[in-house]
């Protein structure tokens, strides 16, 4: 169950979760959700995770990829200094400067940096081959430690051997997901069986290039080793939260998936039980109060079905 630290693509709102996630596993590092310049500066009501198929032996969840504000990031990263964990921001940029800019928006003092290669449908050639030159920047400009995420489908070896040897960063890590797009819609796909087959890919790739402190993905329930890799764990803790209700779901088709944006002052009502993996559900029905929950959509997408409520006071 241990790991060296929480992925970027956790897709973790909730800051006690986050912590408490953290403490569970032992990790060192957690990484916050990445950011780009084009991050919303406060929350969207939008649904971000879908539970496609849930077993205690592997799953299938779609996510959103760049999902978080700068407000929810900066509210995760205080919890997570505050209680003693490194937090590392993860952008996804291209330059130094725009790196610079996504920092400044959110505020707050750093010791290292994840630039993500991975929150992309096809990640340039260019892109790529400038990582090694933007993370040695990063490291003389703006004097941070840095990490790269990968995608471990879509690897370029001239960028792993420039990582190798001297290398400008701190560690690399492998991301087994693979990424989608429907109706105009960004989807990141999260399965055991993929990080089993991208644990085998990094692997090989191992062999070839020595990379420093290489960690990787690991979407398995209770975590697991990964040979000379650092572990970092991601939705499985999400999984692990539902599994522990007893919340279990047949495999569905991906093709009617899609994120829903939920109106201002609405909450959620869902029949079926206790279906949050954050615990925002109560009562015997199971309603999300509009205070606690941030639309993650989890419970929505394994409810049989779901209603939005607006809760009305009356007055004195």
């Amino acid at each position: 169950m241990n790991a060296w630290g929480l992925s970027s693509d956790a897709c973790v709102g909730d800051p006690r979760f986050l912590v408490e996630s953290a403490e569970r596993v032992g990790a060192e590092v957690v990484f916050l959700p990445t950011l780009s310049l084009y991050s919303p500066a406060s929350d969207e009501r939008k649904t971000r995770i879908y539970v496609c198929e849930l077993r205690r032996f592997g799953y299938v969840v779609l996510t959103r990829p760049l999902w978080a504000s700068f407000e929810r990031v900066k509210r995760l990263a205080i919890a997570v200094t505050e209680r003693g964990f490194e937090a590392v921001p993860s952008v996804h940029a291209q330059s130094v400067r725009e790196i610079e800019s996504v920092l400044s928006l959110l505020g707050g003092e750093y010791e290292a940096v994840e630039i993500d290669l991975s929150t992309s449908l096809s990640s340039s050639r260019a892109a790529f081959l400038l990582a090694a030159e933007v993370a040695k920047e990063v490291k003389d400009i703006l004097s941070l430690e840095v990490f790269i995420k990968l995608p471990v489908f879509n690897l370029n070896y001239a960028l792993l051997t420039q990582l190798s040897g001297d290398s400008p960063v701190r560690g690399v890590v492998f991301a087994p997901h693979v990424h989608y797009t429907r109706e105009g819609e960004m989807f990141r796909v999260h399965s055991t069986l993929l990080s089993r087959v991208g644990y085998l890919l990094a692997e090989s790739v191992s062999r070839f290039v020595t990379l420093p402190n290489p960690g990787i993905v690991l979407e398995e329930v209770e975590g697991g080793s990964a040979g000379g890799f650092k572990v970092l764990r991601g939705v499985s803790l999400l999984v692990e939260a539902l599994l522990a209700k007893g919340v279990e779901k047949e495999s569905c088709s991906m093709e009617g998936v899609s994120w829903v944006t939920i109106p201002e002052d609405l909450g959620i009502m869902v029949s079926g039980g206790d279906l949050c993996p954050f615990g925002f559900l109560r009562g015997e029905e199971g309603y999300a109060s509009t205070g606690e929950c941030d639309c993650c959509g989890v419970c929505i997408s394994l409810a049989r079905e779901y209603k939005l409520f607006r809760e009305i006071v009356p007055e004195s």
